[in-house]
Protein backbone atom coordinates (compact mmCIF):
# COMPACT_ATOMS: atom_id res chain seq x y z
CA UNK A 1 0.00 0.00 0.00
CA UNK A 2 1.16 3.55 -0.90
CA UNK A 3 2.19 5.85 2.41
CA UNK A 4 1.34 9.84 1.89
CA UNK A 5 3.76 11.32 4.85
CA UNK A 6 2.21 14.58 6.16
CA UNK A 7 4.24 16.65 8.18
CA UNK A 8 1.87 18.75 9.78
CA UNK A 9 2.43 22.47 12.48
CA UNK A 10 0.26 25.19 13.27
CA UNK A 11 0.52 26.82 10.42
CA UNK A 12 1.49 24.54 7.29
CA UNK A 13 0.39 21.25 6.44
CA UNK A 14 3.42 19.83 3.83
CA UNK A 15 2.48 16.88 1.72
CA UNK A 16 4.84 14.49 0.33
CA UNK A 17 3.46 12.59 -3.42
CA UNK A 18 -0.24 13.74 -2.69
CA UNK A 19 -2.66 12.03 -5.52
CA UNK A 20 -4.26 14.07 -7.38
CA UNK A 21 -7.38 14.27 -6.14
CA UNK A 22 -5.60 16.42 -3.05
CA UNK A 23 -4.03 18.59 -5.39
CA UNK A 24 -8.32 19.27 -6.93
CA UNK A 25 -9.38 19.82 -3.47
CA UNK A 26 -6.61 22.22 -2.97
CA UNK A 27 -8.06 24.80 -5.13
CA UNK A 28 -10.63 27.35 -5.19
CA UNK A 29 -12.58 29.50 -8.13
CA UNK A 30 -11.70 33.03 -6.75
CA UNK A 31 -14.82 35.35 -7.40
CA UNK A 32 -14.62 39.72 -7.50
CA UNK A 33 -16.11 42.13 -8.96
CA UNK A 34 -14.16 44.05 -11.30
CA UNK A 35 -14.22 46.69 -14.15
CA UNK A 36 -13.66 45.28 -17.14
CA UNK A 37 -12.61 47.50 -19.97
CA UNK A 38 -14.81 46.39 -23.79
CA UNK A 39 -14.21 48.26 -26.77
CA UNK A 40 -17.06 48.99 -28.67
CA UNK A 41 -17.62 49.51 -32.38
CA UNK A 42 -17.00 53.03 -32.39
CA UNK A 43 -13.72 53.00 -30.74
CA UNK A 44 -15.41 53.84 -27.53
CA UNK A 45 -13.54 52.10 -24.35
CA UNK A 46 -16.66 51.05 -22.08
CA UNK A 47 -16.22 50.20 -18.34
CA UNK A 48 -18.63 47.90 -16.66
CA UNK A 49 -18.22 45.65 -13.25
CA UNK A 50 -18.51 42.56 -13.77
CA UNK A 51 -17.82 39.21 -11.78
CA UNK A 52 -14.39 37.90 -12.62
CA UNK A 53 -14.17 34.08 -12.13
CA UNK A 54 -9.94 32.63 -11.27
CA UNK A 55 -8.67 29.44 -10.42
CA UNK A 56 -6.30 29.51 -7.17
CA UNK A 57 -4.52 26.90 -6.08
CA UNK A 58 -4.13 26.64 -2.01
CA UNK A 59 -0.88 25.29 -2.03
CA UNK A 60 2.54 25.94 -3.27
CA UNK A 61 5.32 23.52 -4.94
CA UNK A 62 8.49 22.84 -2.73
CA UNK A 63 9.89 20.35 -5.04
CA UNK A 64 8.17 19.28 -8.49
CA UNK A 65 9.31 15.62 -8.19
CA UNK A 66 10.50 12.68 -6.93
CA UNK A 67 9.25 13.14 -4.74
CA UNK A 68 5.97 15.62 -5.23
CA UNK A 69 6.20 18.16 -1.97
CA UNK A 70 3.55 20.40 -1.71
CA UNK A 71 2.79 23.13 1.12
CA UNK A 72 -0.65 23.83 1.80
CA UNK A 73 -2.46 25.74 5.36
CA UNK A 74 -2.75 23.24 8.38
CA UNK A 75 -6.49 23.71 8.72
CA UNK A 76 -6.53 21.13 5.96
CA UNK A 77 -5.61 17.72 7.56
CA UNK A 78 -8.60 16.26 7.70
CA UNK A 79 -9.53 16.46 4.70
CA UNK A 80 -6.43 15.74 2.94
CA UNK A 81 -6.30 12.72 5.44
CA UNK A 82 -9.90 11.69 3.95
CA UNK A 83 -9.00 11.86 0.46
CA UNK A 84 -6.21 9.86 0.74
CA UNK A 85 -7.49 7.18 2.79
CA UNK A 86 -10.60 7.18 0.12
CA UNK A 87 -7.79 6.35 -2.54
CA UNK A 88 -6.29 2.92 -0.77
CA UNK A 89 -3.26 5.17 0.85
CA UNK A 90 -2.23 5.33 3.96
CA UNK A 91 -1.29 8.28 5.76
CA UNK A 92 1.80 8.59 7.80
CA UNK A 93 1.77 12.09 10.13
CA UNK A 94 4.16 14.03 11.53
CA UNK A 95 2.83 15.89 14.06
CA UNK A 96 4.70 18.81 15.06
CA UNK A 97 1.91 21.24 16.44
CA UNK A 98 2.72 23.41 19.40
CA UNK A 99 0.16 21.45 22.45
CA UNK A 100 -0.47 23.80 24.84
CA UNK A 101 -1.91 23.14 28.68
CA UNK A 102 -4.99 20.30 28.13
CA UNK A 103 -7.63 22.34 29.20
CA UNK A 104 -10.01 22.48 32.98
CA UNK A 105 -13.28 21.71 32.09
CA UNK A 106 -14.08 21.77 35.80
CA UNK A 107 -13.70 25.85 35.44
CA UNK A 108 -16.79 25.99 33.53
CA UNK A 109 -20.02 27.62 34.43
CA UNK A 110 -23.11 28.70 33.64
CA UNK A 111 -24.45 26.37 30.15
CA UNK A 112 -27.93 26.83 29.08
CA UNK A 113 -29.45 23.99 26.69
CA UNK A 114 -26.86 21.95 24.86
CA UNK A 115 -23.83 24.27 25.09
CA UNK A 116 -22.07 21.95 27.16
CA UNK A 117 -22.97 19.29 25.30
CA UNK A 118 -21.85 21.12 22.05
CA UNK A 119 -18.41 22.25 24.13
CA UNK A 120 -16.98 20.41 26.30
CA UNK A 121 -16.24 17.37 23.34
CA UNK A 122 -14.86 20.00 21.25
CA UNK A 123 -12.62 21.06 23.76
CA UNK A 124 -11.39 17.57 24.69
CA UNK A 125 -10.42 17.03 21.11
CA UNK A 126 -7.45 19.38 21.84
CA UNK A 127 -7.50 20.47 18.46
CA UNK A 128 -7.76 23.63 16.48
CA UNK A 129 -11.14 24.10 14.60
CA UNK A 130 -14.64 25.34 14.16
CA UNK A 131 -17.87 25.92 16.48
CA UNK A 132 -20.61 26.20 14.98
CA UNK A 133 -23.86 27.32 16.25
CA UNK A 134 -26.66 29.61 15.21
CA UNK A 135 -26.82 33.20 15.82
CA UNK A 136 -28.32 34.11 19.58
CA UNK A 137 -27.45 30.51 20.06
CA UNK A 138 -24.66 32.03 22.55
CA UNK A 139 -21.84 32.32 21.16
CA UNK A 140 -19.88 34.78 23.14
CA UNK A 141 -20.94 32.79 26.47
CA UNK A 142 -19.13 29.37 24.37
CA UNK A 143 -16.35 31.76 24.06
CA UNK A 144 -16.28 32.64 28.11
CA UNK A 145 -16.25 29.42 29.02
CA UNK A 146 -13.45 28.49 26.78
CA UNK A 147 -11.67 31.47 28.52
CA UNK A 148 -12.37 29.82 31.97
CA UNK A 149 -11.10 26.69 30.71
CA UNK A 150 -7.59 27.96 29.84
CA UNK A 151 -7.06 30.41 32.74
CA UNK A 152 -3.04 30.22 32.48
CA UNK A 153 -2.82 30.57 28.21
CA UNK A 154 -1.94 33.50 26.73
CA UNK A 155 -4.61 34.37 24.73
CA UNK A 156 -6.16 36.72 21.73
CA UNK A 157 -10.11 37.24 20.99
CA UNK A 158 -10.41 38.58 17.94
CA UNK A 159 -13.21 39.42 15.84
CA UNK A 160 -13.67 41.59 12.86
CA UNK A 161 -15.82 45.37 13.09
CA UNK A 162 -15.82 48.53 15.87
CA UNK A 163 -18.59 47.16 17.38
CA UNK A 164 -18.78 43.77 17.58
CA UNK A 165 -15.06 44.10 19.32
CA UNK A 166 -16.02 46.63 22.02
CA UNK A 167 -18.89 44.68 22.44
CA UNK A 168 -17.24 41.38 23.15
CA UNK A 169 -14.23 43.55 25.31
CA UNK A 170 -17.40 44.62 27.41
CA UNK A 171 -18.65 41.15 27.87
CA UNK A 172 -15.69 39.00 28.49
CA UNK A 173 -14.73 41.86 31.31
CA UNK A 174 -18.07 42.03 32.80
CA UNK A 175 -17.77 37.91 32.65
CA UNK A 176 -14.14 37.83 33.79
CA UNK A 177 -13.40 40.68 36.12
CA UNK A 178 -10.17 38.94 37.68
CA UNK A 179 -8.38 38.36 34.07
CA UNK A 180 -5.98 41.01 32.96
CA UNK A 181 -8.08 42.38 29.63
CA UNK A 182 -7.02 44.31 27.40
CA UNK A 183 -7.98 45.53 24.27
CA UNK A 184 -6.98 46.34 20.69
CA UNK A 185 -8.50 48.30 18.39
CA UNK A 186 -11.79 49.25 17.83
CA UNK A 187 -10.57 52.79 18.83
CA UNK A 188 -8.66 51.58 21.72
CA UNK A 189 -5.19 53.38 22.60
CA UNK A 190 -3.91 50.16 24.19
CA UNK A 191 -1.05 49.64 22.21
CA UNK A 192 0.35 46.68 24.44
CA UNK A 193 -1.48 43.13 24.55
CA UNK A 194 -2.07 41.25 27.89
CA UNK A 195 -0.03 38.47 28.80
CA UNK A 196 -3.18 36.93 29.62
CA UNK A 197 -6.40 38.20 27.15
CA UNK A 198 -6.24 40.41 24.58
CA UNK A 199 -9.26 41.52 22.57
CA UNK A 200 -8.60 42.62 19.07
CA UNK A 201 -9.99 43.31 16.11
CA UNK A 202 -8.80 41.31 13.13
CA UNK A 203 -7.11 44.65 11.26
CA UNK A 204 -5.15 44.99 14.55
CA UNK A 205 -3.49 41.47 14.90
CA UNK A 206 -0.41 42.67 13.82
CA UNK A 207 -0.35 44.66 17.38
CA UNK A 208 -0.05 41.54 19.06
CA UNK A 209 3.24 39.57 19.67
CA UNK A 210 2.31 36.55 17.41
CA UNK A 211 4.87 34.44 18.70
CA UNK A 212 3.81 34.32 22.79
CA UNK A 213 -0.12 33.54 21.77
CA UNK A 214 -1.28 30.28 22.83
CA UNK A 215 -4.86 30.45 21.97
CA UNK A 216 -6.95 32.24 19.24
CA UNK A 217 -10.18 32.92 19.98
CA UNK A 218 -12.15 33.58 16.80
CA UNK A 219 -15.73 35.40 16.34
CA UNK A 220 -16.82 35.34 13.10
CA UNK A 221 -14.33 33.31 11.74
CA UNK A 222 -15.77 33.69 8.11
CA UNK A 223 -14.83 36.81 8.12
CA UNK A 224 -10.87 36.10 8.39
CA UNK A 225 -10.24 34.93 5.08
CA UNK A 226 -9.15 38.24 3.29
CA UNK A 227 -6.52 39.67 1.63
CA UNK A 228 -5.83 41.73 4.36
CA UNK A 229 -6.13 39.44 7.30
CA UNK A 230 -4.97 36.09 6.64
CA UNK A 231 -1.43 36.78 6.57
CA UNK A 232 -1.46 38.64 9.66
CA UNK A 233 -3.22 35.51 11.01
CA UNK A 234 -0.79 33.14 9.41
CA UNK A 235 1.83 35.05 12.20
CA UNK A 236 0.46 32.89 15.36
CA UNK A 237 2.34 29.98 14.83
CA UNK A 238 2.30 28.79 18.26
CA UNK A 239 -1.71 28.62 18.96
CA UNK A 240 -4.50 26.73 18.97
CA UNK A 241 -7.30 28.51 16.95
CA UNK A 242 -10.72 28.11 17.53
CA UNK A 243 -13.59 29.88 15.62
CA UNK A 244 -16.86 30.32 16.84
CA UNK A 245 -19.18 30.94 14.24
CA UNK A 246 -23.28 30.77 13.07
CA UNK A 247 -21.78 31.38 9.00
CA UNK A 248 -18.61 28.71 7.96
CA UNK A 249 -19.72 29.19 4.39
CA UNK A 250 -21.50 31.45 1.83
CA UNK A 251 -18.91 33.89 0.88
CA UNK A 252 -19.34 35.76 -2.46
CA UNK A 253 -15.79 35.29 -3.18
CA UNK A 254 -15.85 31.02 -2.75
CA UNK A 255 -13.02 31.36 -0.13
CA UNK A 256 -15.22 29.07 2.14
CA UNK A 257 -12.73 26.15 1.79
CA UNK A 258 -10.13 28.66 3.20
CA UNK A 259 -12.19 28.99 6.59
CA UNK A 260 -10.95 25.25 7.26
CA UNK A 261 -7.72 26.11 6.11
CA UNK A 262 -6.57 29.05 8.36
CA UNK A 263 -8.79 27.28 11.38
CA UNK A 264 -9.36 23.80 11.07
CA UNK A 265 -11.96 21.22 10.26
CA UNK A 266 -15.36 21.14 12.32
CA UNK A 267 -15.33 19.67 15.50
CA UNK A 268 -18.69 20.48 16.88
CA UNK A 269 -21.80 22.01 15.39
CA UNK A 270 -25.44 22.69 16.63
CA UNK A 271 -27.94 23.53 13.29
CA UNK A 272 -30.23 26.34 13.38
CA UNK A 273 -33.38 23.78 13.66
CA UNK A 274 -31.26 21.98 16.59
CA UNK A 275 -31.47 25.22 18.23
CA UNK A 276 -35.23 25.37 17.93
CA UNK A 277 -36.63 22.30 19.05
CA UNK A 278 -34.18 22.65 21.78
CA UNK A 279 -35.53 26.03 23.07
CA UNK A 280 -32.52 28.05 22.41
CA UNK A 281 -33.22 30.28 19.80
CA UNK A 282 -37.23 31.76 18.11
CA UNK A 283 -38.14 30.16 15.15
CA UNK A 284 -38.18 32.70 12.14
CA UNK A 285 -40.07 33.68 9.42
CA UNK A 286 -39.69 34.87 6.20
CA UNK A 287 -42.84 37.09 4.53
CA UNK A 288 -41.47 36.91 1.11
CA UNK A 289 -43.98 39.52 -1.29
CA UNK A 290 -43.94 38.66 -4.64
CA UNK A 291 -43.12 41.71 -6.78
CA UNK A 292 -43.59 42.25 -10.68
CA UNK A 293 -40.55 44.04 -12.81
CA UNK A 294 -40.64 45.69 -15.81
CA UNK A 295 -38.29 44.89 -18.78
CA UNK A 296 -35.25 47.53 -18.52
CA UNK A 297 -32.35 48.19 -21.13
CA UNK A 298 -29.84 48.03 -18.10
CA UNK A 299 -26.98 45.76 -18.41
CA UNK A 300 -24.82 45.80 -15.32
CA UNK A 301 -25.81 44.49 -12.24
CA UNK A 302 -25.25 47.78 -10.57
CA UNK A 303 -27.90 49.38 -12.58
CA UNK A 304 -30.00 47.07 -12.85
CA UNK A 305 -30.21 46.66 -8.95
CA UNK A 306 -30.31 50.81 -8.43
CA UNK A 307 -33.19 50.76 -11.04
CA UNK A 308 -35.49 47.98 -9.70
CA UNK A 309 -34.33 47.81 -5.72
CA UNK A 310 -31.72 50.29 -4.73
CA UNK A 311 -33.53 53.87 -5.75
CA UNK A 312 -36.88 52.49 -6.81
CA UNK A 313 -39.52 55.18 -5.30
CA UNK A 314 -42.37 52.27 -6.38
CA UNK A 315 -39.96 49.88 -3.41
CA UNK A 316 -39.46 52.30 -1.01
CA UNK A 317 -42.99 53.14 -0.54
CA UNK A 318 -44.15 49.02 -0.50
CA UNK A 319 -40.67 49.23 2.56
CA UNK A 320 -42.57 52.45 4.01
CA UNK A 321 -46.14 50.55 3.89
CA UNK A 322 -44.59 47.36 5.59
CA UNK A 323 -42.91 49.82 8.52
CA UNK A 324 -45.73 51.93 9.12
CA UNK A 325 -48.67 50.11 8.12
CA UNK A 326 -47.64 46.61 8.56
CA UNK A 327 -45.73 46.33 11.60
CA UNK A 328 -46.30 47.88 15.14
CA UNK A 329 -45.34 51.13 15.99
CA UNK A 330 -43.58 49.78 19.26
CA UNK A 331 -41.99 47.16 17.35
CA UNK A 332 -37.87 47.61 16.89
CA UNK A 333 -37.28 46.81 12.83
CA UNK A 334 -34.16 47.01 11.11
CA UNK A 335 -34.54 47.68 7.50
CA UNK A 336 -31.22 46.69 5.95
CA UNK A 337 -30.04 48.87 3.20
CA UNK A 338 -26.95 49.16 0.70
CA UNK A 339 -25.51 52.87 0.30
CA UNK A 340 -26.16 56.06 0.95
CA UNK A 341 -27.76 57.85 -1.83
CA UNK A 342 -30.89 54.58 -1.31
CA UNK A 343 -30.85 55.38 2.62
CA UNK A 344 -31.21 59.30 2.08
CA UNK A 345 -34.34 58.41 -0.16
CA UNK A 346 -35.51 55.90 1.74
CA UNK A 347 -35.37 58.14 4.17
CA UNK A 348 -37.04 61.14 2.68
CA UNK A 349 -39.85 58.89 1.68
CA UNK A 350 -40.45 57.93 5.67
CA UNK A 351 -40.82 61.64 6.08
CA UNK A 352 -41.77 61.14 10.10
CA UNK A 353 -38.51 61.85 11.92
CA UNK A 354 -37.87 58.53 13.55
CA UNK A 355 -36.22 56.93 11.23
CA UNK A 356 -32.13 56.82 11.89
CA UNK A 357 -29.29 55.86 9.29
CA UNK A 358 -26.89 53.39 11.09
CA UNK A 359 -23.52 53.75 8.41
CA UNK A 360 -20.30 53.69 9.16
CA UNK A 361 -19.44 56.85 6.42
CA UNK A 362 -21.88 59.12 7.64
CA UNK A 363 -21.36 58.61 11.11
CA UNK A 364 -18.55 59.92 13.93
CA UNK A 365 -17.14 57.15 16.38
CA UNK A 366 -19.29 59.05 18.79
CA UNK A 367 -22.69 59.34 16.67
CA UNK A 368 -22.17 55.78 16.14
CA UNK A 369 -21.29 54.73 19.87
CA UNK A 370 -24.87 56.60 20.31
CA UNK A 371 -26.88 54.73 18.00
CA UNK A 372 -25.71 51.57 18.96
CA UNK A 373 -26.59 52.38 22.32
CA UNK A 374 -30.13 53.22 21.69
CA UNK A 375 -30.64 50.48 19.42
CA UNK A 376 -29.34 48.22 22.23
CA UNK A 377 -31.91 49.73 24.77
CA UNK A 378 -34.73 49.71 21.95
CA UNK A 379 -35.18 53.84 21.93
CA UNK A 380 -34.51 53.82 18.03
CA UNK A 381 -37.58 51.65 16.31
CA UNK A 382 -36.59 51.75 12.84
CA UNK A 383 -33.32 51.88 11.73
CA UNK A 384 -31.69 51.37 8.02
CA UNK A 385 -28.94 49.97 8.61
CA UNK A 386 -25.80 48.77 6.59
CA UNK A 387 -23.69 46.08 6.79
CA UNK A 388 -22.26 46.91 10.34
CA UNK A 389 -24.98 45.58 11.79
CA UNK A 390 -25.33 42.59 9.89
CA UNK A 391 -22.90 40.39 12.39
CA UNK A 392 -22.18 40.37 15.93
CA UNK A 393 -23.86 43.05 17.51
CA UNK A 394 -27.09 42.27 19.62
CA UNK A 395 -30.26 44.52 19.81
CA UNK A 396 -32.47 42.09 21.79
CA UNK A 397 -35.71 44.39 20.85
CA UNK A 398 -35.31 44.06 17.37
CA UNK A 399 -38.35 41.85 16.30
CA UNK A 400 -38.60 42.67 12.35
CA UNK A 401 -36.27 43.21 9.31
CA UNK A 402 -36.66 44.06 5.86
CA UNK A 403 -34.31 42.89 3.13
CA UNK A 404 -33.63 45.98 1.33
CA UNK A 405 -30.10 45.29 -0.32
CA UNK A 406 -31.17 41.75 -2.33
CA UNK A 407 -28.35 39.53 -2.75
CA UNK A 408 -27.70 35.84 -3.21
CA UNK A 409 -27.30 32.81 -0.44
CA UNK A 410 -24.33 34.78 0.76
CA UNK A 411 -22.76 34.85 4.44
CA UNK A 412 -25.00 37.73 5.14
CA UNK A 413 -28.29 36.65 3.79
CA UNK A 414 -27.45 33.40 6.37
CA UNK A 415 -26.32 36.64 9.30
CA UNK A 416 -28.49 38.54 8.95
CA UNK A 417 -32.10 36.76 9.69
CA UNK A 418 -30.25 36.01 12.94
CA UNK A 419 -30.62 39.24 14.49
CA UNK A 420 -33.94 38.39 15.16
CA UNK A 421 -33.73 34.70 16.89
CA UNK A 422 -33.31 35.91 20.87
CA UNK A 423 -35.99 34.99 22.48
CA UNK A 424 -37.27 37.63 24.69
CA UNK A 425 -40.93 37.76 26.91
CA UNK A 426 -44.05 38.40 24.52
CA UNK A 427 -41.71 37.14 21.28
CA UNK A 428 -42.97 34.10 19.28
CA UNK A 429 -40.48 34.53 16.62
CA UNK A 430 -38.62 37.15 14.42
CA UNK A 431 -39.97 38.08 11.06
CA UNK A 432 -38.05 39.25 7.66
CA UNK A 433 -39.85 41.02 5.28
CA UNK A 434 -38.31 40.38 1.28
CA UNK A 435 -39.19 40.62 -1.60
CA UNK A 436 -39.44 37.82 -4.34
CA UNK A 437 -38.90 39.35 -7.71
CA UNK A 438 -40.53 38.28 -11.45
CA UNK A 439 -40.43 39.32 -14.53
CA UNK A 440 -44.55 39.87 -15.47
CA UNK A 441 -44.55 37.78 -19.41
CA UNK A 442 -41.74 35.28 -17.60
CA UNK A 443 -38.95 36.62 -20.60
CA UNK A 444 -35.58 34.83 -19.10
CA UNK A 445 -33.62 36.57 -21.31
CA UNK A 446 -34.01 40.27 -19.63
CA UNK A 447 -31.55 41.71 -17.62
CA UNK A 448 -34.06 41.85 -15.24
CA UNK A 449 -32.64 38.32 -14.18
CA UNK A 450 -29.97 38.97 -12.43
CA UNK A 451 -32.27 39.86 -9.75
CA UNK A 452 -34.16 37.27 -9.80
CA UNK A 453 -31.85 34.47 -9.71
CA UNK A 454 -30.57 35.66 -6.39
CA UNK A 455 -34.33 36.08 -5.34
CA UNK A 456 -33.93 32.42 -6.03
CA UNK A 457 -30.89 31.69 -4.35
CA UNK A 458 -31.86 33.92 -1.46
CA UNK A 459 -34.68 31.72 -0.76
CA UNK A 460 -32.68 28.12 -1.31
CA UNK A 461 -30.37 29.27 1.52
CA UNK A 462 -33.88 30.08 4.02
CA UNK A 463 -34.74 26.94 3.37
CA UNK A 464 -32.03 25.16 3.67
CA UNK A 465 -31.20 26.60 7.29
CA UNK A 466 -34.85 25.55 8.03
CA UNK A 467 -36.73 29.05 8.42
CA UNK A 468 -40.16 29.25 7.37
CA UNK A 469 -41.09 30.96 4.40
CA UNK A 470 -44.40 32.00 3.09
CA UNK A 471 -45.25 34.07 -0.36
CA UNK A 472 -47.77 36.87 -0.30
CA UNK A 473 -48.87 38.49 -3.84
CA UNK A 474 -49.70 41.85 -2.30
CA UNK A 475 -49.85 43.68 0.77
CA UNK A 476 -52.76 43.07 1.92
CA UNK A 477 -52.00 39.35 1.78
CA UNK A 478 -48.91 40.26 3.72
CA UNK A 479 -50.48 41.78 6.90
CA UNK A 480 -52.59 38.72 7.13
CA UNK A 481 -49.91 36.25 7.33
CA UNK A 482 -47.89 38.14 9.38
CA UNK A 483 -50.65 38.63 11.87
CA UNK A 484 -51.00 35.10 11.39
CA UNK A 485 -47.68 33.97 12.66
CA UNK A 486 -46.85 36.72 14.82
CA UNK A 487 -50.24 35.54 17.14
CA UNK A 488 -48.96 31.90 17.30
CA UNK A 489 -47.28 31.17 20.28
CA UNK A 490 -43.51 30.09 20.01
CA UNK A 491 -44.56 26.52 20.57
CA UNK A 492 -47.28 26.29 17.70
CA UNK A 493 -44.25 27.73 15.32
CA UNK A 494 -41.81 25.45 16.85
CA UNK A 495 -44.32 22.60 15.81
CA UNK A 496 -44.88 23.82 12.37
CA UNK A 497 -41.32 23.82 11.70
CA UNK A 498 -41.47 20.44 12.34
CA UNK A 499 -44.12 19.48 10.10
CA UNK A 500 -42.21 21.13 7.69
CA UNK A 501 -39.02 20.04 8.13
CA UNK A 502 -39.39 17.21 10.14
Amino acid sequence: MSVVNILRDNTTLTIFNPPKEVLKFLKITNKSIELVEKEMPNGYIKRERKVVRRVVPLYNVLNEKDPLVVQTHHGFWHDVCNIVWSQGMEVKMHDKCFKPTSPDLTKMIGFRFSQRELLVPALRQEISGLIGAPTRYGKTYLMINTLRAYPTLTTVVTAPGVDLINQLYNEIKAALPYRDIKLIGGGSKTRIPSEDITVCSMDSLHKCDAGRVELMLIDEPHAIVTNSRFPKFAAFNKARFLGFGATLKGRFDGRDKLIKGLIGPVIAERTYLEAVYEGAIAPLVILFLNTPLAKTKFKSRDKIYNHYMFLSLKLHKMIKEICYSIIPKEWQTLVFIKHEKQADRLLEVFNDGEGVIAMAKKLTKKQRVDITERMATGKITRCLASDIYAQGVTFSNVRCLVNSTGGGANTTTIQKPGRLAEIIDGKSCGVIFDFDFYTADGDNKDAAQVVIRDCKKRREAYVGLGYLVYTCDSLTELETKFKEVTTMTREQLVEETRRVYG
